[in-house]
């Protein structure tokens, strides 16, 4: 009896702190003047949730891999309620010598409140860094249904 309880204990914790992954659909970017504009080389966006932030991957949950091998891993960690949006960062961490760590933001996950919209944005220190190579716009995402895939509503 007790190895069924902590079967059923071990089963229910990991039930429970699964990661859920939800794909993003591009809509458009909008630039510091409210222009907006349609880009091609953006089509969408799967993210997995975490307990205490996000991270993009491929359509299977993980890290994403490029037909040459690299990869790309773009992690956010949850910093709140701003506004009555879902504010994710994504950062660098940077030790000095006497191993103090600061943190230095490079971009912005905005989730509505319901977690159905996106807006994406790098950060003002990553645009002034790179400056030219960069202009700041909030790419717009909605959930939706991954390419391939049924539609949601069937009519």
């Amino acid at each position: 009896m007790k190895k069924i309880i902590l079967l059923c204990c071990i089963i229910g914790t990991c039930i429970f702190n699964m990661q859920s992954q939800t794909y993003y659909k591009y809509i458009e970017s909008v630039d510091e003047n409210g222009v907006k504009e349609k880009l091609t080389n953006i089509v969408g966006v799967y993210i997995v949730f975490t307990d205490n932030g996000c991270y993009e991957s491929d359509q299977n949950g993980y890290i994403k891999k490029f037909p040459d091998g690299s990869t790309s891993f773009y992690s956010y960690r949850y910093e709140g309620m701003s506004n009555g949006l879902h504010v994710y960062v994504k950062g660098d961490t940077h030790y000095n010598l006497y191993g103090q760590q600061s943190f230095h933001p490079t971009g912005y996950l905005y989730f509505s409140k319901d977690y159905n919209r996106i807006n994406s944005r790098a950060s003002e220190e990553f645009v002034r860094r790179y400056g030219g190579l960069l202009k700041n716009k909030t790419h717009v995402y909605q959930k939706g249904t991954p390419p391939g895939k049924a539609p949601q509503e069937f009519y």
